[in-house]
C-alpha cells in the first residue's frame, strides 16, 4: 500500500481517536440513548480503527468495516471511512457511492448538505477519469450486446459469461439474468432457469415487467417444447428464445475468445453477500461472476461470518458453487 494512503488513513483514525468525550448532561436534555446494537457497532468501529495495520493493506480494513455495517447499517462512520479509502485509491465513483450511503444514515442536516456537495465532486472526478456512471453504462450496453450475440449464435457458455460481466456492472438490471435464464432453458438446466428467472423478476421495475412477462412466456414455451421433443421419435428443434433488447444500445460485434470463466454462486438462503478472494462483491446470491482463469476463493457472508470454498476457474467454462447456510 502506498505511503500516501497509509498517511491519509492514519490521520483520519487519529482524528477519530482524539475526539473529545462529550460532557454529561441532565437526563432531560440528553439525546435518545443508543440501542445495544448501535452501541456495539460503535464500539466495534473504534476497535477496527485502533487495530488497523498499514503493513497488511486495506483489504482487512475493508472487511472489518463491512462487518460493522452489518451490525448497524444506520451508522454512517464506516461508510465515510470506506469512501476515504476509495478516494485515496482514485476509485472516485465507488467513493461517491459509499458517501451516498453515509448520507442515508446521517441525521445532521448540515453534514448531509456538505456531504452531497462532496458526492457531486467525486462523481465529476469519476466521469473525468472514466469510471463514473456514464462510462459504466456504456460498458454495460456493450457487454449485454455481446451476451445477446453469443446467445443468438448458440454459444451458451460465452453468453452466460458475458451476462455475468454485465450483471457485475449493473446488478440492478434484469436483462443479464433473463439472458442467463434463456441459456439455462436451452441447455436443460431447469432448476437454474427458474432460479435466474426469479432473479430477473425481482429486478424488473415498472414497464419492464410487461417485457419480462412476454419474454418468459416465450421461454416457457421453448422449455416445454424441448421437454416434449425428448419423448418423441423425431424431435423438432424449438425456436430460439427471443432475447430482450436494450433500449439504449446497438448490436455489437463478437468479442475475442474469453480469458475468463463464469462462476455461479448459489446458497440455500438467497440474497447473501458474495466474497471473492477476500473482497466483497456487489452481487448477491444467486450470483454470476466473471473471474479470471486460475485459482480463486469464493464464499458468502452470513451475519458477519464468511464461508469460503477454493475453486479453479477455466476460461470459457461455467462452474457452479453451492453453499448450505449453517453447514460447518
Amino acid at each position: 500500500m502506498s505511503s500516501r494512503l497509509c498517511i491519509a488513513l492514519l490521520v483520519a483514525m487519529t482524528a477519530f481517536a482524539q475526539q473529545p468525550v462529550a460532557p454529561k448532561v441532565p437526563a432531560s436534555a440528553a439525546q435518545p440513548r443508543l440501542s445495544p446494537t448501535a452501541r456495539r457497532a460503535r464500539d466495534q468501529y473504534a476497535k477496527v480503527l485502533k487495530a488497523f495495520d498499514p503493513q497488511k493493506g486495506v483489504l482487512p480494513l475493508r472487511t472489518a468495516l463491512l462487518d460493522v455495517i452489518e451490525i448497524d447499517p444506520q451508522f454512517a462512520d464506516p461508510f465515510r471511512t470506506l469512501a476515504a479509502i476509495d478516494e485515496q485509491l482514485e476509485n472516485y465513483a465507488t467513493a461517491a457511492d459509499w458517501l451516498a450511503r453515509a448520507v442515508a444514515a446521517e441525521t445532521d442536516s448540515a453534514v448531509v448538505e456538505s456531504t452531497k456537495t462532496r458526492i457531486e465532486l467525486l462523481r465529476k472526478a469519476g466521469d473525468e477519469k472514466g469510471d463514473g456512471p456514464a462510462r459504466r453504462q456504456v460498458r454495460f450496453d456493450r457487454t449485454l450486446d455481446a451476451a445477446r450475440h453469443y446467445y443468438r449464435d448458440g454459444r451458451m457458455a460465452e453468453a452466460i459469461q458475458a451476462s455475468a460481466a454485465a450483471s457485475h456492472l449493473a446488478p440492478e438490471r434484469w436483462e443479464p439474468y433473463a439472458i442467463t435464464a434463456a441459456c439455462m432453458a436451452e441447455t436443460g438446466e431447469d432448476d437454474a432457469y427458474r432460479l435466474f428467472r426469479a432473479k430477473a423478476g425481482a429486478s424488473a421495475k415498472g414497464p419492464d415487467q410487461d417485457r419480462l412477462t412476454a419474454f418468459f412466456q416465450r421461454a416457457d414455451d421453448a422449455l416445454a417444447g424441448r421437454k416434449q421433443s425428448t419423448a418423441e421419435p423425431t424431435p423438432a428443434s424449438p425456436a430460439p428464445i427471443a432475447v430482450p433488447a436494450s433500449p439504449v444500445s446497438q448490436a455489437a460485434k463478437a468479442p475475442s475468445a474469453p480469458s475468463t470463466g463464469t462462476v455461479i454462486v448459489r446458497s440455500t438462503t438467497p440474497g447473501l453477500a458474495v466474497v471473492v478472494d477476500g473482497g466483497d462483491r456487489t452481487e448477491k446470491t444467486p450470483a454470476m461472476l466473471a473471474l479470471s482463469a486460475g485459482k480463486h476463493s469464493v464464499g458468502i457472508r452470513v451475519e458477519g461470518q464468511t464461508g469460503l470454498k477454493d475453486v479453479v476457474v477455466v476460461a470459457g467454462e461455467i462452474l457452479t458453487v453451492n453453499f448450505t447456510v449453517g453447514e460447518k
